[in-house]
């Protein structure tokens, strides 16, 4: 288990289609095309995230395997950025 997902929380999180904004909740305008690369993009980030913890996993070394589930938990915060933009 990496240690940067709360207890109870799940990993990742459906994709929604508001946005929060000083307390107010709104539509995100986006294009098709702005939204097919956001959806891309929060694809390549989960990937990221999936294979930095496999790697971390299957380390020896406790040095690389804290640095893997380091990046794991950066580009975990990268997807949870990335899908505020469709909540």
């Amino acid at each position: 288990m990496n240690n940067c997902i709360p207890s109870g929380h799940t990993e990742f999180g459906s994709h929604g289609s508001r946005k929060e904004t000083e307390g107010d909740i709104f539509m995100a305008n986006l294009t098709s095309k702005e939204l097919t690369a956001l959806e891309d993009q929060i694809g390549m980030e989960q990937t990221l995230v999936k294979k930095y913890e496999a790697m971390a996993c299957l380390c020896n070394d406790a040095a690389i395997k804290q640095n893997l589930n380091d990046f794991a938990c950066k580009h975990r915060a990268h997807y949870n950025t990335l899908v505020q933009y469709l909540q």
